[in-house]
Protein backbone atom coordinates (compact mmCIF):
# COMPACT_ATOMS: atom_id res chain seq x y z
CA UNK A 1 0.00 0.00 0.00
CA UNK A 2 2.71 2.17 0.92
CA UNK A 3 4.31 2.22 -2.66
CA UNK A 4 1.25 2.32 -4.39
CA UNK A 5 0.31 5.79 -2.36
CA UNK A 6 4.03 6.95 -3.15
CA UNK A 7 3.49 6.28 -6.62
CA UNK A 8 0.21 7.57 -7.40
CA UNK A 9 1.61 11.01 -5.36
CA UNK A 10 4.61 11.35 -7.81
CA UNK A 11 1.78 10.45 -10.87
CA UNK A 12 4.05 7.28 -11.79
CA UNK A 13 1.32 4.61 -11.17
CA UNK A 14 2.46 2.82 -14.65
CA UNK A 15 5.79 2.02 -12.58
CA UNK A 16 3.78 0.14 -9.73
CA UNK A 17 4.14 -4.14 -11.34
CA UNK A 18 8.09 -3.27 -12.19
CA UNK A 19 8.78 -1.28 -8.57
CA UNK A 20 7.24 -3.91 -6.89
CA UNK A 21 8.92 -6.72 -8.87
CA UNK A 22 12.57 -5.19 -8.14
CA UNK A 23 11.63 -4.41 -4.54
CA UNK A 24 10.79 -8.30 -4.26
CA UNK A 25 13.59 -9.24 -6.03
CA UNK A 26 15.92 -7.32 -4.38
CA UNK A 27 14.65 -8.22 -0.90
CA UNK A 28 14.50 -12.02 -1.40
CA UNK A 29 18.25 -11.57 -2.72
CA UNK A 30 19.17 -9.63 0.16
CA UNK A 31 17.60 -12.28 2.22
CA UNK A 32 20.10 -15.03 1.07
CA UNK A 33 22.95 -12.96 1.59
CA UNK A 34 22.48 -11.89 5.21
CA UNK A 35 20.97 -15.83 6.25
CA UNK A 36 24.50 -16.89 6.80
CA UNK A 37 24.91 -14.04 9.37
CA UNK A 38 21.97 -14.44 10.92
CA UNK A 39 22.88 -18.46 11.58
CA UNK A 40 26.45 -17.21 12.75
CA UNK A 41 24.87 -15.09 15.30
CA UNK A 42 21.86 -17.11 16.50
CA UNK A 43 24.41 -20.07 17.49
CA UNK A 44 27.46 -18.12 18.97
CA UNK A 45 28.37 -17.82 22.00
CA UNK A 46 26.26 -14.81 23.64
CA UNK A 47 28.55 -11.83 24.52
CA UNK A 48 31.46 -13.65 22.31
CA UNK A 49 33.76 -12.51 19.54
CA UNK A 50 31.83 -14.04 17.04
CA UNK A 51 28.34 -12.63 18.25
CA UNK A 52 30.04 -9.33 17.63
CA UNK A 53 30.98 -9.86 13.84
CA UNK A 54 27.26 -11.32 13.28
CA UNK A 55 26.08 -8.38 14.33
CA UNK A 56 28.76 -5.88 13.20
CA UNK A 57 27.98 -8.03 9.39
CA UNK A 58 24.20 -7.67 10.11
CA UNK A 59 24.43 -4.03 10.86
CA UNK A 60 26.41 -3.62 7.38
CA UNK A 61 23.62 -5.44 5.53
CA UNK A 62 20.97 -3.22 7.10
CA UNK A 63 22.67 -0.57 5.80
CA UNK A 64 23.35 -2.05 2.68
CA UNK A 65 19.81 -3.23 2.00
CA UNK A 66 18.60 0.43 2.53
CA UNK A 67 21.02 1.78 -0.17
CA UNK A 68 19.42 -0.83 -2.55
CA UNK A 69 15.46 -0.05 -1.48
CA UNK A 70 16.34 3.33 -2.19
CA UNK A 71 18.01 3.24 -5.53
CA UNK A 72 15.12 1.44 -5.91
CA UNK A 73 12.48 3.98 -5.29
CA UNK A 74 14.71 6.70 -6.46
CA UNK A 75 14.16 5.43 -10.08
CA UNK A 76 10.49 4.55 -9.46
CA UNK A 77 9.50 8.46 -8.60
CA UNK A 78 12.62 9.86 -10.48
CA UNK A 79 14.07 11.71 -7.66
CA UNK A 80 18.00 11.53 -5.98
CA UNK A 81 19.22 8.92 -4.14
CA UNK A 82 19.23 10.80 -0.30
CA UNK A 83 15.78 11.40 -1.50
CA UNK A 84 15.36 7.72 -2.31
CA UNK A 85 17.27 6.46 0.43
CA UNK A 86 15.16 8.48 2.88
CA UNK A 87 12.15 7.07 1.05
CA UNK A 88 13.73 3.29 1.66
CA UNK A 89 14.12 4.14 5.19
CA UNK A 90 9.79 5.15 5.56
CA UNK A 91 9.45 1.55 3.77
CA UNK A 92 12.02 -0.30 6.35
CA UNK A 93 10.42 1.33 9.34
CA UNK A 94 7.14 0.40 8.18
CA UNK A 95 7.99 -3.03 7.25
CA UNK A 96 9.78 -3.89 9.93
CA UNK A 97 6.61 -2.63 12.57
CA UNK A 98 4.24 -4.84 10.73
CA UNK A 99 6.68 -7.46 10.73
CA UNK A 100 6.20 -7.15 14.20
CA UNK A 101 2.91 -6.91 14.85
CA UNK A 102 1.91 -9.54 12.93
CA UNK A 103 4.65 -11.70 14.24
CA UNK A 104 5.51 -10.94 17.60
CA UNK A 105 2.13 -9.28 19.10
CA UNK A 106 3.41 -9.38 22.72
CA UNK A 107 6.66 -7.14 22.20
CA UNK A 108 4.81 -4.75 20.89
CA UNK A 109 2.37 -3.65 23.99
Amino acid sequence: GLLWILLWIRERLPRYTQTLTALFGAGAVMQLVAAPAVLWQWNATPGGTATLIASLLLWVWLLWNLVVIGHVLRHAVSTVLPIGVALGLLYLFVTFSITRTIFFPEATL
